[in-house]
């Protein structure tokens, strides 16, 4: 799908279009040796970071790219405890925010 942009519906019959889109889940990205390194697509966006985290509003979860949200481990804010619970508090919020660019993006 190089170069082509997807098309994701939903159930109210809208449709989105989006360059990628990034699920991940886990503790980190390994490479065959054990090492952690960094998921190639979040290197080439040019996301800023914070340490191996990606660096994020605390409030919105929004990362430095427009339209690009990060929560869990995969992200970085002062204060951030690195706890499951954690990650359920930043899932929410960002949930939220997500929901309101959408929104205002369509008028």
């Amino acid at each position: 799908m190089a170069g082509q942009r997807l098309r994701i519906g939903t159930n109210r019959g809208t449709t989105f279009e989006a360059d990628a889109i990034v699920i991940a889940s886990g503790l980190g990205c390994f490479n065959g040796e054990g090492q952690i390194v960094r998921p190639d697509p979040l290197t080439r966006w040019g996301l800023e970071r914070c340490g191996n985290a990606i660096a994020v509003d605390p409030e919105t979860f929004a990362t430095s790219c427009p339209g690009v949200f990060a929560i869990g481990d995969a992200c970085h804010y002062p204060g951030k405890l690195k706890l499951i619970l954690s990650g359920f508090h930043e899932a929410a919020l960002m949930t939220q925010a997500i929901r309101q660019y959408i929104a205002k993006a369509q008028g």
